[in-house]
């Protein structure tokens, strides 16, 4: 199976993933960002675009992945811990490298900190996450700040609620 033929079914899994979560969310973004949302209202996914590069942020509780997902990942499926995943994707769909990414996290509490990125590969596709502890009921606010092209910076916001269950 070629890689433009992998992307959606990835993409897809992810996304139902997220809409099966159920819990509110919200999300807001800052300078060429947007922000999309689920037909149930849920935000799944905020994004940001510069010179034709766009930057993908999606969040979601680990528990909440399919096991394939996880496991390709090389992550743990686990109640108290959220994903963030990134995507940085050129006007063709295909890999864009950013020049700088860098991602915080922070909650209710007040405590923020940083989010360390690894790379994940899925075919020819590159993607980063970030790992971060939560205890529900929590809001999770991540804010990437991104230099997709030389010259140019964005920052993405994207809070989402988590509810014990």
């Amino acid at each position: 199976m070629n890689a433009s033929a992998l992307r959606f079914p990835i993409a897809l899994c992810f996304a139902f993933a997220l809409a099966a979560c159920g819990h509110g969310a919200s999300s807001s973004t800052t300078a060429t960002a947007a922000a999309s949302a689920t037909p149930n209202g849920a935000a799944s996914d905020a994004t940001a675009t510069s010179n034709g590069i766009t930057l993908r942020a999606s969040v979601i509780e680990t528990r909440d992945l399919q096991e394939s997902v996880a496991k390709g990942y090389g992550i743990a499926r686990e109640p108290n811990q959220a994903l963030l995943l990134l995507s940085v994707r050129d006007a063709n769909g295909d890999n864009a490298t950013p020049v700088s990414l860098q991602a915080t996290v922070s909650d209710l509490k007040g405590g923020a900190h940083p989010l360390a990125l690894q790379e994940i590969r899925t075919g020819d596709f590159v993607d980063r996450i970030g790992l971060a502890p939560l205890s529900a009921p929590d809001t999770l606010t991540f804010e990437i700040r991104a230099q997709l092209a030389p010259g140019s910076t964005s920052t993405v916001r994207v809070s989402r609620d988590f509810y014990p269950r």
